[in-house]
């Protein structure tokens, strides 16, 4: 197309840079980009949308920052991508105080909105937080957001990691269908709480329910076993 001399336009940009976050080309994406800007197209929103997202796809947090605060227009999908970025990037700080400036600035609170917010409140240990948002989901949504893609299994992982461990298995024994990715979440929640025998036990449930533990399993169950081992080791030792 370039060789051609047709010059892409607003609805050409954002596939391509979108391509590029998907395939990590970073030299292509920075080419692309460029071309935006020197076809005056940079503060288009959907071309706009695209360049944010792309930085983010390439781990470059502080370029996507920058980008959005320049941008002239700031639409809801750039804010709820933004404050999805930070929460996933282990930004908890930063994704609450940017959930300040949306509100603030009147954006709609959709359903990745409250799953962002509960993963943030999960990795500060904010149970209050975390109890106060998933409320908000129920009576906002009827609860609907706990039922896309893995929020379900973020909403354990929160009540785990903020020690709330009846919310997080009355949450846990609820959900409609529990895949290895549940189940590592809440046994590597109890080891890392503290609670190494509750969670190779949950570990043996998983394999007797004949789900195939992967790498992460694995490792929280080797961890968790060395512990259980060293601990029993301390306790003879100290008796004798």
């Amino acid at each position: 197309m370039l060789a051609r001399g047709v010059p892409p336009d607003h609805l050409i940009l954002p596939p391509v840079l979108r391509s590029c976050a998907l395939t990590g080309t970073a030299g292509f994406m920075a080419s692309s980009h460029a071309l935006a800007v020197k076809l005056g197209t940079q503060d288009n929103l959907f071309v706009a949308s695209a360049v944010v997202l792309c930085y983010a796809g390439l781990s470059n947090l502080a370029d996507e920052r920058r980008l959005f605060d320049g941008m002239c227009e700031q639409n809801a999908v750039l804010w709820t991508s933004m404050l999805s970025v930070y929460a996933h990037r282990g930004e908890p700080d930063a994704a609450l105080r940017f959930f300040g400036g949306m509100v603030a600035a009147g954006m709609e609170l959709d359903a990745v909105v409250m799953v962002s917010l509960l993963l943030a409140c999960g990795q500060l240990g904010w149970r209050c937080h975390g109890r106060s948002v998933h409320a908000g989901c129920v009576r906002r949504f009827l609860g609907m957001p706990l039922l896309f893609g893995n929020a379900l299994v973020d909403l354990v992982d929160m009540y785990v990691k903020c020690g709330d461990f009846m919310f997080a298995e009355r949450m846990f024994a609820g959900m409609p269908r529990r895949d290895v990715i549940s189940w590592s979440a809440v046994i590597l929640g109890y080891g890392l709480n503290g609670r190494s025998d509750v969670a190779l036990g949950l570990f043996d449930r998983m394999a007797t329910e004949g789900i195939q533990p992967n790498s992460v399993t694995f490792l929280g169950h080797c961890q968790l076993v060395h512990i259980q081992a060293w601990w029993t080791k301390h306790t003879v030792s100290s008796r004798g």
